[in-house]
């Protein structure tokens, strides 16, 4: 067996622990989801790509707390959507105004302007394309031939491409993709580790080069390692 099949092998055993640890009690789902609030914070102040013009000394002065609290609202945001059955188009906008509230971004707008994605060295569509591409996204999203994780992905890495908007593309991307997991049942995925603030990058640096393989594990790997954790804080739990 590959060890991508054993990886996609894994994550399906992991999935359906979880799913039934989580039935055992309403706190012991709390319990999860103040773990995945505390980490996607985290997770954030990690990933935070600071402009590229900006200069190293100035770095210190531009984080805004803003940024990272809007990032726990939303997530908080996404679990209160219970009735939520289907992600579209609508829901991708909702995160990204959650996301900028309150900052100089005009939140949940498509950009109306051309693009040029420095960090991935990657021209965006036209903007006047945007409602095409968006139409494709979701076409895509719900393709029952491919797996949900393909799906996922592929959705985080889409929004990344088409530049949607004019700023927080790559965490609107993360947000999306979870969102469409945890509706069908999946963990999120979670880049919590220092390691991230260069892999992630490089991940989608490959994939923009046409390398999906390379993305691919990637994502997987950061799945199969969130639902770990996941699996380590609950069995440890005083819930169980």
């Amino acid at each position: 067996m590959s060890n991508r099949l054993s990886i996609k092998k894994a994550i399906e055993t992991n999935r359906k622990t979880i799913n039934e640890l989580l039935k055992l009690s309403n706190k012991y789902y709390k319990f999860h989801l103040g773990w995945v609030s505390h980490e996607i914070s985290e997770e954030n102040k990690i990933l935070f790509q600071y402009p590229d013009y900006l200069p190293k000394s100035e770095k210190k002065y531009y984080i805004q707390p803003m940024v990272f609290n809007n990032a726990v609202l939303t997530w908080q945001y996404i679990i209160n959507q219970k009735n939520k059955k289907r992600l579209d188009y609508l829901d991708i906008r909702d995160i990204h105004k959650h996301l900028a509230e309150n900052l100089d971004i005009p939140g949940g707008q498509y950009r109306f302007s051309d693009a040029y994605i420095e960090q991935l060295q990657l021209d965006a569509p036209r903007f006047e394309t945007l409602p095409y591409h968006i139409h494709n996204m979701h076409q895509h999203l719900y393709d029952s031939r491919l797996p949900i994780l393909n799906r996922a992905i592929d959705i985080h890495y889409d929004i990344i491409a088409n530049q949607l908007f004019n700023d927080f593309n790559k965490r609107t991307g993360r947000y999306a993709m979870n969102w469409f997991l945890i509706l069908n049942k999946y963990t999120p995925i979670i880049f919590n580790k220092k390691s991230d603030k260069y892999d992630y990058m490089q991940a989608l640096r490959e994939r923009a080069q046409d390398n999906y393989k390379y993305y691919a594990d990637y994502m997987y790997n950061c799945m199969l390692r969130t639902q770990q954790d996941i699996l380590k804080i609950l069995k440890k739990s005083k819930y169980i």
